[in-house]
């Protein structure tokens, strides 16, 4: 009897329903490639590199991350991050898609138009106030933002839950993202945009954009590890010419040797996203 699962020489295994070759995915890629370190001047950075991006030497580390990515490790206490979590736990959640969430400041999801729950309103949202001493401790770490978030979202993420790589909405929000990390840690892919989808202002070829035409000269995708109470800020390219997102996984692989977290019922990510809506999007509570 022929093997079903048989081996084609030059284009690999051939799936049994389709007989066409077994594409690897993003997610697969990345998950199976080692874990390098990039020591930066807010500190190491841990990534996952495509095979073909791989690097012996640390200068040529830092060419591979997206231009206005900036990942500060240990950004808060761990007495910080529990009165954060004490905050959050006192406040109601709105569970209007998969995951639970909080919006203080003003509210807008601009993934879920059609939900009226997750549109500017008055009554759903929390005073930006209640983490005030969060905004006032982030600008004196990053005091080049001249705009300040009026938007502080809260995503609970448990399990194995993901999040489709996307870029935000440049109509909607501000030239900044920042992304809080509390809890666990995870694996964030960041995956180029072609150019027929690039979102926000162009920049030319000679101030050194990387989206050119040729796919040969394509950025790679990649992965970076957000550890508890780090902060990442995605401004320029990183945040108009790369989409970010979660791979569902059973597992989060650490460095050092350390045994992988699993994902599994107990598993738990606060993350807080802080941007500013554009006004014409935005009401305040």
């Amino acid at each position: 009897m022929p093997n079903p699962w048989r081996c084609c020489p030059r284009r690999g295994f051939l799936s049994r329903a389709t007989a066409r070759p077994v594409k690897p995915t993003l997610g697969s890629v990345l998950h199976t490639a080692p874990i390098q370190r990039i020591d930066t001047t807010n500190g190491p950075l841990y990534t996952k590199l495509w095979p073909d991006s791989n690097i012996s030497q640390q200068a040529d580390a830092h060419t591979k991350i997206p231009s206005g990515l900036i990942y500060i490790s240990n950004f808060i206490s761990s007495e910080q991050e529990t009165r954060i979590l004490n905050t959050i736990a006192s406040t109601p959640f709105i569970q209007s898609i998969r995951r639970r969430m909080q919006f203080y400041g003003e509210i807008y999801y601009h993934t879920t138009h059609d939900l009226q729950s997750l549109q500017p309103n008055q009554d759903t949202s929390n005073p930006i106030d209640s983490l005030a001493w969060l905004l006032d401790h982030t600008f004196s770490r990053i005091p080049s933002f001249s705009i300040p978030p009026s938007q502080i979202l809260v995503n609970e993420y448990r399990g194995d839950a993901g999040l489709s790589c996307h870029v935000e909405d440049t109509n909607s929000f501000g030239h900044y993202i920042l992304t809080l990390s509390l809890v666990n840690p995870v694996w964030m892919d960041l995956k180029p945009v072609v150019p027929s989808q690039q979102q926000g202002p162009s920049t030319s070829s000679s101030t050194g954009n990387p989206f050119i035409s040729s796919p040969s000269q394509q950025p790679k995708p990649l992965r970076i590890l957000l550890e508890p109470r780090s902060m990442l800020i995605l401004e320029s390219e990183s945040r108009f010419r790369w989409m970010h997102g979660i791979t569902k996984g059973k597992t989060v692989q650490l460095p050092h040797g350390v045994p992988p977290i699993l994902r599994n019922e107990d598993y738990l990510r606060i993350s807080l996203t802080m941007r500013y809506l554009k006004r014409r999007k935005a009401i305040l509570p």
